[in-house]
């Protein structure tokens, strides 16, 4: 959209604000929580001077509150008027001038009424960011218990797989080992029926040849034996 700084007004004021873009709540948290200590030192050293909070030229009641609302925006706390009440304009401690004269007991009641107001804050500020951190490692914890259940459930799933690849490679072993010693076996009793074959064959050998020789062995005996013996003997013949 097109500006005609021409066309203003001269006694238009301008000012220009540069916003911190990049800056995290957690710096400004810090850079709040320095400036809160810094007007808490100026108040203490100025009231030391008869100068109270209120009157403070530096830094009064209501920007210390103003401080403490912010800081408490950091953290995320959106009702900051649970903590610190945001005091009214014309907010006063209705307490004399500087110079007048002053009741000592009642400055000593006063200041013991701001300690303890202190103290409150401080012990509330303190209970808020416990409470923050209680959530932050609650959060943290059931992340991790998560992660934790994942890789248990993921590990559980790698050793199935495991057990069932070794379960195969066990039954693939037991099923290659019996088709082996199946072959042995078949094997050897081939060999045994062989070699009972071959010893059958030898003894019906020698069988044969032992039969035969007891054949020529006879012949011969009866050859020898009527070849020996004359017929024609004194007293006639032995045929008759």
């Amino acid at each position: 959209m097109p500006i005609d700084p021409s066309t203003w007004s001269e006694e238009m004021t301008v000012s220009v604000h540069v916003g911190v873009a990049g800056e995290t709540r957690e710096e400004k948290a810090q850079k709040l929580s320095i400036t809160i200590a810094k007007q808490e030192q100026i108040m203490i050293e100025l009231s030391k001077l008869g100068i109270q909070p209120d009157a403070n030229p530096v830094a009064n009641l209501h920007q210390y509150t103003n401080a403490l609302h912010d800081l408490q925006k950091c953290y995320g706390m959106k009702d900051a008027d649970r903590y610190f009440t945001a005091l009214p304009p014309q907010f006063s401690l209705g307490l004399p001038p500087p110079g007048q004269q002053q009741d000592p007991k009642a400055l000593e009641a006063q200041a013991r009424v701001q300690l303890e107001q202190q103290k409150a804050q401080a012990q509330a500020q303190l209970q808020a960011q416990k409470q923050q951190f209680d959530q932050q490692a609650s959060s943290r914890e059931l992340e991790f218990k998560e992660a934790l259940a994942a890789r248990e459930a993921e590990t559980q799933e790698q050793l199935q797989s495991m057990k069932l690849e070794s379960e195969r490679q066990i039954a693939q072993l037991r099923i290659t080992s019996e088709q082996e010693i199946a072959r042995e076996r078949m094997a050897m009793e081939n060999q045994l029926a062989y070699d009972r074959m071959a010893m059958e064959q030898t003894l019906a050998r020698i069988k044969h040849d032992d039969a035969q020789e007891i054949a020529r062995s006879n012949v011969a005996m009866k050859s020898n034996g009527s070849n020996g013996i004359s017929k024609n003997r004194p007293g006639g013949d032995l045929s008759k």
